[in-house]
């Protein structure tokens, strides 16, 4: 490369550096300088010691020039070359600018008669910009890389200088580039990858612009990396095959969206190609890539068009090394030898790409290139004798998936009769049949039109296959045919089907809490692992199907985990502080205080919410479940690659970490069975007794019946008698009654269900329900008791003989009725319609909240024996769970692809898209749950609602996390989530310390609430600077 002259070259002699008091150089600085300019640049670089010295003097009066905001702007819109006399007076009015481009001169100038010294001699580019005592590279490198990144508007010259002399200071100290240096000098690789990877990055930056004035800019730089093996290794891992090909295909000849690519660029990019292709024999990452980034079709492309003989001698030699390539020395991981990417696999590209057509009419040219001649002989036998051993569909697989559709055999009635069938594909999954939809998108209209063609002709050869679209073959709408008010329409859709399903399995999970002899298994295993099915079927589904775009849609999967779990922790329980808050008693060291009245400040520092031993402990297991991500990552973080490579180095991880997951899963269960029986467990059963009972749904001895009746047993066999208070019932034996009393665990249910019932039917708030009352509350909870039975028993009751029963007598009246009762109903039951007056304070929250206006309900189990009941409420229970889990196994993968195609639409990466949209459809059922429990105020309430949200992201990280590793492990995808793995555990970190606390304040809860958002901006950050 030879560096165009500055526009300011005149004015460089009329530099003086004594005025320059912003460049801060000594007297000794100076001297060296002036020295530099007054003798030939060779004598200057006579030693290395002074080499050195020099060199660190021009870097720092680029450092000093340039400063902190790159080069000047005056300077940088120069175009063309300036007369003396106006380049002088740009010094006085931009001396800096002048300054900037005056150091990158001589940094050039001095890179150009190092490379012509003799190789292994004392002066080298090595021994100059490295230290002698340790190898590592010069500090005042940095300017350069500054220059890059902020090189005012558009300063063409100083980047372009800056990015070449860069480019030969860090080749310098490649180990492949060590016979260059000096003998003597061992140089410190590791401190050359930085530097290069940060001068790589501005490089694919710049390519990722379609303009020739970037291209201008990275070509000459870029030529002289690839010729350094590390160098060409690092461009391939950041993805600049895929950028040079993108460059190829739209600067030939007939693209639609030609760069304006000059032939020397064009040139040039084929150069950088060829020459990645000289590691192909080591790298199956890279061999993959070419595959993946359609680099084979450029080629092709570029040769067709035949812009110059040199452009086409580069490109037949990197097509000729792609057709010799082996896998030998650098297997991929893959198991599976027939998906081993080697030489026939290009082959088959370049077959499909039509390059065999291509070939044989350039033989019968003359070429005065004997390279050009030697290349196309070898082609010509290798793709002949490849085409020999492929069938006509192996052809046709390879032109489909080259995009180069041309008409021929391939494309008739006859060809699709014969493999109509094969386009279902070896899984079932009709990829070709998608890529061909794909295909009809194409900026070629001939293509356009082969595409469709086929796909009507596939049709009418094997009619009503089209279920593709669904790998359970369910009708469903493709969300990449609809417009945006359909991708709408269809998130909407399938977000309410599947809130609706996750609220169909917390309600029958719910009803289970009913039957006295599933109520632990219920609360214990069904309850939380029904929980995390939504969540965990849309991780499954968005692992997948084809595995390439299964790696990618496994974000979907992350972001819903991520979201879920995050959000669980977030804004439920900030919700919950804020619904449960109470005041904070003053004269109580700041304790909350339950007592009435219960929140009478407004203060967020003063109200809040008392954090118990439950708390505590959910939030020590969900802590302790965050292990696999730990063992997850420690792989995550130090392998890189593509997806075969990463998957290989993950794969025992991600079996130990399943394997954990599971194992935590099953301890999470075995813990919740072992609580089946705390207060927390049998608060959530009450609440659910009492909100059945509210809706009518059951009646009092359907629900309370074979509760009562095990805890009965339970206090017999503790007590060594099999009599129970049922045998005495006036209801058996006529009227002999013993006045039998509950036990204290009775006792204790019956109040806490029956308690706000007996204050809503004592309506004159005296204490006591008389006759009247009692038998309304009776006809409201559907018993159907005859008149005289309820007579003796409420006399039984009524000790004093005053017409009404206490509370007390009440709770025992009502466990004699529930034990065992017989009889018809005999006209005691009332309309409800004529108890409205006392329906509207039936069970009412504690609270005093309104209750919704209730309707008549259908009485297909109220009317059923208690016995009965039970199995009425098995059945529905099981019947909404299938259903529920059901609806939620067909729609999981149709909203994944929504999302997908939503994150796509918007341009941004599809985990945040997930984060925030599917936890809204999974957890609906755990965000209501919470704030009904958090709205009573109490502390048993809060324990609740804040240890089922702990629950649920411990769920997560049992459940849903072995999800994941079973698809990184059985799947062979890769785990590349380290800045979503942070954020989740981070947040878990943080909520942990939170709740070993024994209170939290309303201020310190919408502090919590922010830790959503927070968390969203975290994972950005951590993405931004590379770290996925």
């Amino acid at each position: 490369m030879s560096l165009p002259p500055s526009p300011v070259t005149g004015a460089f002699t009329g530099i003086q550096w004594d005025p320059m008091q912003k460049l801060r150089l000594s007297q000794p600085e100076k001297l060296l300088l002036r020295s530099g300019e007054a003798n030939p640049i060779d004598y200057t670089l006579n030693n290395a010691e002074e080499s050195t010295a020099y060199v660190k003097v021009v870097l720092k009066v680029l450092a000093e020039a340039s400063g902190a905001s790159g080069p000047s702007s005056k300077v940088s819109h120069l175009k063309g070359m300036l007369p003396d006399d106006e380049a002088l007076q740009i010094l006085y009015t931009d001396p800096m600018g002048v300054v900037t481009h005056y150091a990158i001169t001589k940094l050039y100038d001095i890179i150009v008669c190092l490379k012509e010294k003799k190789r292994g001699g004392d002066v080298s580019i090595g021994a100059t910009f490295y230290n002698e005592d340790d190898g590592n590279l010069l500090d005042e490198w940095r300017p350069l890389l500054r220059v890059l990144h902020l090189g005012g508007s558009g300063d063409a010259f100083a980047q372009r200088g800056a990015a070449y002399c860069l480019a030969h200071i860090l080749m310098a100290g490649c180990p492949s580039q060590r016979f260059a240096t000096s003998r003597s000098l061992k140089i410190n690789h590791a401190s050359v990858v930085e530097p290069l990877q940060a001068l790589i990055s501005w490089i694919t930056s710049q390519l990722q612009s379609s303009a020739s004035s970037s291209l201008s800019l990275v070509t000459p730089t870029l030529t002289a990396l690839m010729t350094c093996p590390e160098a060409r290794t690092m461009f391939a891992n950041s993805g600049g095959i895929g950028y040079l090909s993108r460059h190829l295909r739209n600067g030939t000849k007939g693209s639609k969206t030609n760069s304006g690519a000059t032939v020397q660029q064009l040139y040039e990019l084929c150069f950088c190609l060829w020459t990645i292709t000289y590691e192909c024999n080591s790298s199956a990452m890279i061999r993959t890539t070419f595959v993946r980034d359609n680099a084979v079709h450029a080629l092709v492309d570029l040769v067709s068009s035949a812009p110059r003989e040199k452009v086409v001698r580069v490109a037949l030699s990197a097509l000729r090394s792609l057709a010799q390539c082996t896998a030998e020395a650098s297997p991929s991981p893959s198991s599976d030898s027939k998906k081993e990417i080697t030489g026939a696999t290009f082959l088959s590209e370049m077959i499909g790409c039509g390059l065999i057509k291509y070939v044989d009419q350039m033989k019968e040219r003359q070429w005065t290139d004997p390279d050009i001649v030697d290349d196309l002989n070898v082609l010509h036998k290798l793709l002949h004798e490849n085409f020999k051993e492929m069938s006509t569909w192996d052809v046709y697989l390879a032109e489909v998936q080259s995009g180069s559709l041309e008409w021929g055999f391939l494309h008739t009635e006859k060809f699709f009769k014969e493999n109509a069938r094969k386009f279902e594909g070896p899984d079932g999954d009709f990829s070709v049949v998608k890529m061909l939809v794909a295909l009809t998108s194409s900026n070629d209209e001939e293509v356009q039109s082969i595409a469709c063609y086929d796909i009507e002709t596939k049709d009418n050869m094997v009619p009503g296959d089209w279920s593709w679209k669904h790998p359970m073959s369910i009708p469903t709408i493709d969300p990449t045919d609809v417009g945006a008010t359909g991708l709408a329409w269809l998130l909407f859709s399938y977000g309410y089907i599947l809130c609706y399903a996750s609220n169909l399995i917390s309600e029958g999970s719910d009803l289970l809490l009913l039957v006295p002899s599933l109520a632990g298994l219920v609360g214990g295993v069904v309850l939380p692992f029904l929980g995390a099915v939504p969540d965990g079927t849309i991780m499954l589904f968005s692992g997948l199907g084809d595995i390439e775009k299964a790696q990618e849609t496994l974000s979907v999967g992350v972001g819903a985990l991520a979201g879920s779990t995050i959000m669980l922790l977030t804004v439920p329980w900030a919700l919950s502080v804020y619904q449960g808050r109470v005041d904070f008693d003053d004269d109580n060291d700041m304790e909350p205080c339950y007592k009435q009245p219960k929140l009478t400040k407004s203060s967020l520092t003063e109200t809040g919410v008392a954090l118990s031993a439950e708390v505590n402990q959910g939030a020590k297991m969900m802590m302790l479940t965050t292990l696999p991500y730990f063992l997850i990552q420690i792989p995550a973080f130090f392998l890189s690659g593509d997806r075969e490579t990463v998957s290989a180095g993950e794969k025992n991880w991600a079996m130990s970490g399943f394997v954990i997951c599971v194992a935590f899963f099953v301890l999470y269960l075995y813990t919740q069975v072992k609580m089946s029986n705390d207060s927390i467990h049998k608060m959530r059963r009450v609440a659910v007794i009492k909100e059945t009972l509210k809706k009518g749904a059951i009646s009092l001895r359907g629900a309370l019946r074979e509760e009562v009746i095990n805890l009965e047993k339970k206090e017999a066999r503790r007590r060594g008698s099999i009599t129970s208070a049922t045998e005495n019932s006036p209801l058996n034996n006529g009227g002999d009654i013993t006045h039998p009393q509950p036990s204290e665990e009775i006792s204790e249910l019956l109040k806490g269900i029956l308690g706000e019932a007996f204050r809503a039917y004592d309506i004159d708030s005296d204490g006591n329900l008389n006759k009247k009352e009692f038998k309304i509350f009776l006809s409201d909870f559907h018993e159907s008791i005859s008149s005289r039975a309820v007579d003796e028993v409420f006399a039984d009751f009524d000790s004093d003989g005053s017409g009404t029963i206490e509370y007390d007598e009440f709770i025992a009246a009502c466990y004699v009725l529930i034990t065992k009762a017989s009889g018809t109903d005999d006209g005691l039951r009332t309309s409800r319609r004529a108890t409205v007056i006392v329906g509207e304070k039936i069970l009412q929250d504690d609270d005093g909240g309104e209750e919704e206006e209730e309707e008549e309900v259908p009485e297909d189990l109220t009317a059923l024996s208690p016995e009965d009941q039970q199995r009425a409420i098995i059945r529905r229970a099981f019947s909404m769970l299938i259903i529920g889990t059901g609806i939620v196994l067909i729609f999981s993968d149709p909203m994944v692809e929504v999302l997908s195609e939503i994150a796509a639409r918007a341009n941004i990466p599809p985990f945040y898209v997930s984060f925030i949209l599917a936890p809204v459809a999974a957890n609906a059922s755990e965000v209501i749950a919470s704030q009904y429990y958090a709205s009573k105020k109490t502390r048993r309430t809060i324990t609740v609602a804040l240890t089922a949200l702990e629950g649920a992201a411990s769920m997560n990280n049992t459940f849903c996390l072995s999800i994941f590793m079973g698809l990184i492990y059985f799947r062979g995808l890769a785990w590349q989530f380290s800045a979503e793995t942070l954020a989740i555990v981070l947040v878990q970190l943080v909520m942990y310390i939170y709740a070993q606390r024994s209170k939290m304040s309303t201020a310190t809860g919408f502090l919590v609430l922010s830790f959503f958002p927070l968390s969203v901006m975290f994972v950005a950050i951590l993405e931004y600077c590379g770290l996925d």
